[in-house]
Formats: C-alpha cells, sequence, structure tokens
C-alpha cells in the first residue's frame, strides 16, 4: 500500500510540474491515455492523480468525465497573485526568525539554482523558482499556512502556463531573489516582506504584458 502511495504521489506531483512546458492550454482537454504514454505509467494512478487535481481546483471535469485545463481569465490570474502575495508576506516575519542554518544553507543553494535555469530553460526556471518560494513558506513553521500555500502554487502554476503562451523572466528577479535570501540570512523580516510584495506584483505585471 505505501509503495501505491508513493507512486500515486509521484504521478500527482509530475503531472503538475509538466503541466509548465507550455504544451497545454486553458481549455485543452486532457487525455488519460495520452498522460499514459507521456510519462510511461499505468492508467490507476493518472486517473487517480487527474481526480486529486480535480478536486483541488487545478483542472476540471465535465459531466461525461473528460478532463480539462480550466479557462483562465486576467482577472482570475490577478487574484491569484495577489493571494501568493498575502500568504508570502504573511510569514516573512516568521521565516526570518525561525529557519534554520540547514534550511537556510539549502534556500541559498537552491536560488544559485534559479539564476542559472533562469537563463538557459524557462520550464525548469518556473519548477525551481516555486519550489524556492514554497519553502520560503513552509520553513516560517507555520504548517497550516504552508498546506494552503502548496495547493496555490500549484493552481497558480498551472494557471500561470495556461494562460501565458511565451512566459518572460526578466534578468532583474535575480537579483530580487539573491536579496531575498539575504534579508533572511540578516534576520530583515520587514524588509523581506516589502520586496516579497514588489516581487511578486512585478512578476505578475510580467506576465500580464503591463512591463
Amino acid at each position: 500500500m505505501k509503495l501505491k502511495c508513493n507512486l500515486d504521489e509521484k504521478v500527482y506531483q509530475t503531472l503538475c510540474e509538466g503541466f509548465a512546458d507550455g504544451s497545454y492550454r486553458a481549455g485543452q482537454p486532457l487525455s488519460p491515455a495520452e498522460l499514459c504514454e507521456r510519462y510511461g505509467t499505468s492508467r490507476t494512478p493518472i486517473i487517480q492523480a487527474l481526480k486529486r487535481m480535480v478536486a483541488e481546483g487545478i483542472i476540471r471535469v465535465n459531466g461525461t468525465g473528460k478532463y480539462s485545463i480550466p479557462e483562465v481569465s486576467p482577472a482570475y490570474l490577478q487574484e491569484m497573485f495577489e493571494t501568493r502575495e498575502m500568504f508570502e508576506c504573511a510569514c516573512a516575519q516568521a521565516l526570518c526568525e525561525n529557519i534554520s542554518p540547514e534550511q537556510l544553507a539549502e534556500l541559498e543553494t537552491l536560488c544559485e539554482e534559479v539564476i542559472a535555469a533562469r537563463r538557459t530553460d524557462a520550464q525548469l526556471f518556473m519548477q525551481l523558482d516555486t519550489r524556492l518560494h514554497s519553502l520560503m513558506v513552509r520553513y516560517s513553521g507555520n504548517a497550516t499556512l504552508d498546506s494552503f500555500y502548496q495547493l496555490l502554487s500549484k493552481r497558480l502554476l498551472v494557471a500561470t502556463y495556461s494562460f501565458v503562451r511565451d512566459p518572460h523572466h526578466s534578468k532583474s528577479t535575480d537579483e530580487e531573489h539573491r536579496r531575498m535570501v539575504a534579508l533572511i540570512r540578516e534576520g530583515k523580516g520587514e524588509q523581506l516582506r516589502q520586496l516579497l510584495a514588489y516581487h511578486i506584483s512585478a512578476v505578475r505585471r510580467r506576465l500580464a504584458g503591463e512591463d
């Protein structure tokens, strides 16, 4: 049973991350058979993952059992980013107070991986960027907030890449990420909160084509 649970979780995570490669668009049907072939797994874990994603609002299913990527409006995307900002800013001070030296070292390493990926691999960048921000929330020590944020981050990942055809990430995000880690290291929670608010708002504007 444990092996099956691990497989279901792995397939679920793989599907969520796979939607960030830009090949799926809003409103596009999702074929379990095609997903089985693409990811080299059997039908059962694919169906379990799709059902879980429906329950979490990541994808949708119609009355005939057909799965698809939800339509995403600019207003919905803005709401998602505003919610993300509230979550991350809320945990900035606790993150600076609670993070361990080992966790900080992990963020420092991951930050450099995010920066390297931005220059070479847009899909990998988005996955690593999502992980960096997710760990900052997790290491604040608020387990309830973390559980809600992990769901939000998956919904936002799928929504962003199904809505935006060619997401562009500015070089300025490199310095912003490095500055975030530095502020965590220095224990400057209020400055971190302000930087996170600016950073998330700037990313939303770029994705929406406002900058």
